[in-house]
């Protein structure tokens, strides 16, 4: 690999001698989600096929049909060069402004300088904004936008760069007449400058004037004639005509320690001077400096600016008629609509506004005693610190409640009303939002009362059914995985000598997978083919993803040690989704991947790497009850070419009753395997776990059309179905299939041991069996 440097630009990148971009920030992306992470859910979906760019898409999840929602198009920040919609960044705080304004919004990826310097992402936000507007009649190819999205209600907005482009393609838009018209767009901090201060309070130092000079001369936009006097940057010093700009009303919002102020307040007094006959406001915020409520989202700055945001999308009819309760003890003693806010657990700020007063003092309360959090928010959006719960309701309440619900270590709760036989309050919550907090930061999202009991911990009278170490699932239809939830980000940076990425292969259910490459591949370029290792995860068809870090970790080993290219499949998980999705969604992964078998298929690193006569299939139980399934019906379907060999990895196989003598007896044990399945993964299965897509070996299914040449079946000794994985390969071999099998066994290790103590002594043995097994 090339090291010499030939441009360092801070804090940004390098590029090297090669032509090499190492970007140093702005990198980490994470992925979509069709679970209700906050009470939002994401899909990516592509709009230029010809650049293979992306918008991710966000949902209020509890969306109905027929429920049209402001939609929101968000251009990201990042000097034209870092950041993406899939940062985490970018993901949160969007995210973030869905749920709380109750909006749909379309978050734009477009091609980054150095590669692709300007004015390839005008081009590119500018081809978003058009394809979604391509949905306006309801017959575009997103059903998101079709069935959601009201386009007499449609915003435009970014920061950085990203407002820089939010107004050039606001102008763009009034050229062209773009029809139905911009309602708003946000000018977020923006990335405006020239040659000379654009007053006498504008920077005047000439090392910070420089630096900004020469980042934009040399990296975003080197073919600019004018340097920083190109219309694109110096929107405020030129001598460019506002006036046509294409929409009804402009946010803009500064920051008073930020370098670009200046410019802000000169672009919102230009405006207001160009004859254009929209509505401007400024927001300002002294104290802060640059896009400081993504830097520091939970800040009091950051969370004034977002209800200002959130007000400037929804008209501020987003709940006014609300005002926040306090409750102490099982009393309301006061409500407001200011902020209040706590630290360590005590209000700081007084509230205003008294509505109501149950006992004592309510400004003595407002004040907060130990232990106590006040909690007042404009809007109801509702500060919670330290494990307690604030919720909006009507105004003008003082009432004692009969019973208190109470999380399971704080004494008191800020208890929600709404209209039950013990109290007459109702509450409007589709305009109601409550904040939870956990060990690491606030979250704020919307609040119909479902998602209050979803999100604070259900008081035990709520809980339907818990299948420890799985799931709990509530009166409400809330699911609480207990565990595989985390996840890590994909990365381009090499990782170990691997480098992945995440594409969607069903746009229908929003479905992504992760692709693994050994990056010693990208760099030689030589058109040398690899193995393809289509790999689909474990965890009782509930809990893991392709995204979870034993999944990513093990992937990435893989792919290190065999030089292969590996596809993990995300599938949708059950209860919310019982079987037979997961299968349904393998089978679309798998055929997915084979579409790019003749080198034309969407994803550039298959079509250039993928040796398709050295296909591989593999899973870990669950996945490997799957990875089965699949290899069967592409015997059935003929699947061309044929997989080469398939992995399975202590299958999740099972039966009403014992495979053999050796297998588990326990009643209790097998009591608590049938429940998952019957109640949890495969409520719908008329047989049971002799579902014959769960009990593999006993039943009398017939194995001699499996669609593979080879077989690899691993076992482990103290694994509760380690006997269904011994009848499997002995039925295998008896079946008439004409491949070949190979069982390994680890007599002292248990379920799943290479994933959960990957540097133990034996997961390196199984590590090699299955490399081998790839490429031999």
């Amino acid at each position: 690999m090339e090291t010499e440097i030939v441009s360092e630009f801070l804090p940004f990148g390098r590029i090297y001698k090669d032509g090499r971009v190492e970007r140093l920030t702005g990198t980490e992306i994470i992925p979509p989600s069709l679970d209700a992470t906050n009470d939002v859910v994401s899909k990516d979906v592509v709009y230029s096929t010809g650049h293979n760019l992306s918008a991710r898409l966000f949902l209020p999840h509890k969306s109905t049909d027929n429920n049209k929602l402001p939609l929101l198009i968000y251009i990201h920040g990042g000097a034209w060069i870092i950041e993406s919609p899939f940062s985490p960044l970018y993901h949160n705080y969007v995210a973030e402004l869905v749920k709380s304004a109750n909006c749909l919004a379309v978050s734009i990826q477009y091609r980054r300088a150095p590669e692709h310097p300007i004015p390839a992402a005008y081009e590119d936000s500018w081809s978003a904004i058009q394809w979604v507007f391509s949905h306006a009649g309801g017959s575009g190819p997103e059903e998101w936008i079709n069935e959601h999205a009201d386009f007499g209600r449609v915003f435009v907005g970014g920061d950085s760069a990203g407002a820089n482009m939010s107004h050039h393609m606001a102008m763009r838009a009034g050229r062209e007449k773009l029809d139905p018209r911009i309602k708003g767009v946000a000018i977020v901090h923006p990335a405006f400058w020239g040659t000379d201060p654009v007053d006498e309070h504008d920077v005047q130092d000439a090392e910070t004037r420089s630096g900004i000079a020469e980042v934009w001369e040399n990296i975003a936009s080197p073919n600019s004639v004018n340097g920083t006097d190109d219309p694109l940057f110096n929107v405020v010093g030129s001598d460019s005509d506002f006036s046509g700009l294409g929409c009804e009303k402009v946010l803009v919002a500064v920051a008073g320690k930020d370098v670009f102020v200046r410019q802000g307040l000169g672009y919102a007094a230009k405006l207001k001077k160009s004859g254009w006959g929209g509505d401007v406001e400024v927001v300002v915020e002294e104290e802060e400096g640059h896009v400081f409520h993504l830097q520091n989202p939970d800040s009091e700055s950051a969370l004034r600016f977002l209800d200002r945001f959130i007000e400037f999308i929804t008209d501020g009819s987003n709940g006014d008629d609300l005002v926040v309760a306090v409750v102490v003890q099982g009393v309301v003693v006061a409500g407001c609509k200011e902020r209040c806010v706590a630290v360590q657990g005590i209000a700081a700020a007084a509230v205003k506004k008294l509505r109501s007063c149950g006992s004592g003092s309510a400004r003595s309360w407002s004040r907060g005693h130990e232990g106590v959090a006040a909690l007042a928010v404009k809007d109801v959006r509702t500060v919670v610190v330290q494990g307690f719960a604030a919720v909006a309701v009507e105004p003008g309440i003082s009432q004692r409640i009969t019973s208190s619900s109470s999380l399971s270590s704080p004494p008191l709760f800020f208890h929600l009303f709404r209209q039950t036989p013990r109290s007459n309050f109702s509450l409007s919550s589709s305009r109601t939002a409550v904040s939870v907090s956990n060990r690491h930061h606030l979250h704020r999202l919307t609040a119909p009362y479902t998602t209050l009991r979803s999100i604070c911990s259900h008081s035990s009278s709520d809980l339907v059914s818990e299948y420890p170490p799985f799931v709990r699932i509530y009166k409400d239809g809330g699911v609480e995985r207990l565990s595989g939830t985390e996840t890590v980000p994909a990365s381009l940076t090499p990782q170990n000598g691997v480098v992945s990425k995440d594409v969607v292969y069903s746009q229908k259910h929003s479905l992504s997978a992760r692709l693994f490459l050994p990056h010693k591949a990208r760099e030689l370029a030589d058109g040398s083919k690899l193995p393809l290792l289509i790999y689909i995860h474990g965890g009782a068809w509930i809990v893991e993803s392709p995204f979870s870090p034993i999944y990513h970790s093990f992937l990435t080993e893989v792919v290190k040690a065999a030089n292969c290219l590996a596809v993990s499949v995300q599938y949708r998980r059950a209860p919310e989704h019982p079987i037979p999705a997961a299968h349904e969604d393998s089978w679309s992964a798998i055929q997915w991947v084979f579409s790019h078998s003749d080198g034309s298929g969407p994803v550039d690193w298959i079509n250039e790497y993928a040796d398709f006569n050295r296909v591989f299939l593999a899973g870990d139980s669950a996945g490997a009850n799957m990875s089965h399934h699949m290899a069967m019906r592409a015997g059935e379907e003929k699947l061309d070419p044929r997989i080469k060999g398939v992995a399975i990895v202590h299958p999740a196989f099972w039966g009403t009753d014992p495979v053999d003598e050796h297998d588990v007896q326990g009643v209790e044990t097998r009591r608590g395997i049938s429940e998952v399945w019957e109640k949890i993964a495969s409520p719908n299965s008329v047989n049971g776990t002799d579902d014959p897509l769960f009990n593999v070996v006993g039943s009398d299914s017939d194995l001699s059309g499996l669609g593979c040449e080879k077989v690899l079946v691993a076992v482990a000794g103290k694994d509760v179905f380690v006997r269904q994985g011994l009848g499997y390969a002995a039925k295998l071999k008896k079946s008439g299939w004409r491949g070949d099998v190979e069982v390994v066994m680890e007599e002292e290790e248990d379920h799943c041991f290479h994933l959960l103590d990957p540097d133990s002594e034996n997961a390196p043995k199984f590590m090699k069996k299955f490399v081998d097994f790839i490429t031999c």
